[in-house]
């Protein structure tokens, strides 16, 4: 959720990134994913450029840095590009512009220097974004607002520097998703009796101030810098209280059902070095949330905290391991040695990581709500979970994520200029996807639903689906999908041909089933494999994937191979069934014929044995997932020194 916030804080290092285009980190890439072991699904080969992202609300972040550095006027004509679409209220002194009834709008809205923009009893259709600036006033009564969004964050509202908005009896629809509001400088917002269908996600960075009285679905806060906010009569909150570098807190939170007179600020005892201000009265479901920043020193006590999202930044370093969505904390320390945050008697419902500039973090064998990297930093992630109890899973600006052997109940997002790289994972319930000029790299993962570009985007597709066991002697089809897919808006890599080759999971060399196809595949047979002459046991399926540059991508699969006469001798003699699957705790295997002595091994996605049991004469046939991390797992079974059956299996 607080992705497009978090941005703000950086906007000096954005826009130097965003100012220039990059090549493709190759070196950086195989360099990070050697030291990782990840496996090598995430071959990538070559070179390519990569344009900056030139709209949204990140443009306007840009361009606003700009005009801080070079104290230009605010009319300066680099800041936008006049069009059909675009409403402008500002250029000329005393410019005012009063809206009445139904308005249609494709397109941004900017206010500044002295603009003023009224909204009366209207019913405003817009598409766009809306910018106040300089000392522009945005003023809306009595309005319904509707900003239809293809994707969530999609459309905001940003106030920078002296601006002013006044917003009464006004109601918001952002097509069902979250969206976003920056308030910066000294802007000032006021809001009374809002109703929201939506949620908002908010961010306060200098010194500006924000009153809302009365709103049925508030969202969510970022306290910062030395911003000034007040809540009254407001329902459904969460305040994030950022607790930057060498401050410290000693805190604890009252209950937030319904909260009255609350307040932190600089003179609150057991507070150290935060300069923001919040006040909160007669509110009701006010939720808790931290954001510990490296070299802050935290203590909370007694308190339900619905959300700690830990900062990274200034180059740090740190490895997560073991932390868990939804536990108690008697007494716990979080093991990192870049800051101290203590719990005692508290409950966490969420933890979230955001990384920024250069930092570079490992996230090993934890179930989090939220992750997200910024700027120039980098996260690798593996065997994780994200449970979508706080946001999502994303890169943004010119960073590198890449996670293996995840498990993500919500999405997974690239933005802007970032690259992701996702492999041997699963996505049951949303599709992963790429906005603005980002890339996206998906090998072997497992989807209920297709990825995604949009914008100026693309995405790569790699995946086999078929067989998992065959027999030799024989023709069989290989089935799964090979494409690259660019946004609406296009970008200029673009599909090249793929390839299809195997080899004995114990030799080295490889032998192409095709060498090149230049028709992309989605969910069809990729090729027909013939299995002719080769020795019983376990081999490597590689789908490689080019584009018009000469980058690749690799996917790989384990297959087993059976001998044609031994497989239907077994097939046939025994009958096996398991279940459930996916699985938490155990998992049951049912044999049909307990007089068959049966071998069975636990494999993890790489083809190695974690787990074998020799010798099992029985019915049915149990197997604990015990200090075993979530994941895809094979599960073979032999008998009589032949492969009877290899199932995948999901462990979450």
């Amino acid at each position: 959720m607080m992705k497009l916030l978090l941005n703000f804080i950086f906007i000096l290092i954005c826009a130097s990134l965003m100012a220039q285009s990059r090549n493709f980190p190759q070196t950086k890439i195989n360099e990070l994913t050697s030291k990782q072991q990840l496996p090598q699904n995430t071959i990538i080969t070559g070179k390519l450029q990569k344009p900056e992202i030139n709209h949204g609300i990140f443009k306007a972040l840009e361009f606003f840095d700009y005009i801080n550095k070079n104290q230009k006027k605010i009319t300066d004509k680099r800041l936008y590009k006049k069009s059909s679409d675009t409403l402008i209220i500002g250029e000329v002194p005393g410019d005012t512009v009063v809206i009445k009834g139904n308005w249609n709008h494709t397109g941004p809205i900017w206010i500044f220097n002295d603009g003023v923009l009224i909204f009366k009893n209207a019913v405003v259709n817009d598409t766009g974004d809306i910018y106040v600036l300089g000392k522009g006033k945005l003023i809306a009564d009595s309005c319904v607002f509707n900003f239809p969004q293809k994707y969530f964050y999609e459309r905001g509202l940003l106030a920078l520097q002296n601006a002013k908005i006044e917003i009464n009896n006004c109601s918001f629809n952002y097509s069902g998703m979250s969206h976003t509001l920056y308030i910066a400088n000294n802007a000032n917002i006021t809001m009374r009796n809002v109703k929201n269908r939506d949620f908002t996600t908010c961010g306060m960075f200098g010194s500006p101030t924000l009153l809302i009285d009365g709103c049925n679905l508030t969202g969510e806060y970022i306290l910062n810098d030395s911003c000034s906010a007040t809540f009254l009569n407001a329902d459904t909150i969460i305040l994030w209280h950022q607790i930057p570098n060498k401050a410290e807190i000693d805190f604890s939170f009252p209950n937030g059902d319904y909260v009255t007179n609350y307040s932190i600020n600089k003179s609150t005892s057991g507070v150290k070095g935060i300069n923001y201000n919040v006040y909160s009265d007669k509110c009701k479901t006010v939720m808790w949330a931290i954001m510990p920043v490296n070299g802050s020193k935290v203590k909370i006590s007694n308190s339900k905290l619905r959300l700690i999202g830990n900062w990274f930044m200034r180059g740090d370093s740190a490895t997560l391991k073991g932390i868990f969505n939804n536990s108690h904390y008697n007494d716990y320390t979080i093991p990192l040695t870049d800051r101290q945050l203590r719990l005692i008697n508290c409950d966490v419902q969420t933890w979230s990581i955001y990384v920024f500039d250069s930092s570079k973090i490992l996230i090993d064998s934890c179930t989090l709500g939220e992750v997200g990297s910024q700027n120039k930093s980098e996260i690798f992630a593996v065997n994780y979970t994200c449970d979508g109890s706080g946001g999502y899973f994303w890169a943004t600006d010119t960073s590198i994520m890449i996670a293996n052997n995840v498990n993500v109940y919500t999405t997974i997002r690239s933005e802007r200029n970032a690259l992701v790289i996702l492999a041997n994972s699963w996505l049951p319930f949303m599709p992963p996807s790429a906005i603005h000029k980002s890339i996206l790299v998906c090998s072997q993962n497992r989807f209920n639903f297709s990825p995604i570009a949009y914008d100026q985007s693309v995405v790569w597709n790699l995946k086999i689906d078929k067989p998992d066991t065959t027999m030799n002697q024989i023709i069989v089809p290989v089935y799964g999908s090979a494409w690259i897919k660019q946004g609406p808006g296009g970008n200029p890599m673009e599909f090249d041909s793929y390839s299809l080759s195997y080899r004995n999971i114990n030799e080295t060399k490889w032998t192409y089933i095709n060498k090149k196809r230049t028709t992309m595949i989605e969910d069809e047979m990729l090729e027909e494999w013939n299995t002719a002459g080769l020795v019983p046991g376990y081999y490597l399926l590689k789908l490689t994937v080019k584009d018009n540059y000469g980058d690749t991508v690799d996917a790989y699969k384990i297959v087993v191979v059976q001998s044609s006469l031994s497989a239907n001798k077994n097939i046939t003699n025994q009958n096996i069934t398991i279940s459930p699957n996916p699985f938490s705790e155990f998992l049951t295997i049912n044999f049909e014929n307990q007089a068959i002595s049966n071998n069975i091994y636990l494999l993890n996605s790489y083809g190695k044995v974690i787990r074998n049991y020799n010798g099992i004469k029985t019915d049915k046939f149990k197997i604990s997932r015990e200090n075993i991390s979530n994941g895809i797992y094979f599960i073979r079974i032999e008998n009589e020194n032949s492969i009877v059956k290899t199932y995948k299996v999901l462990i979450y």
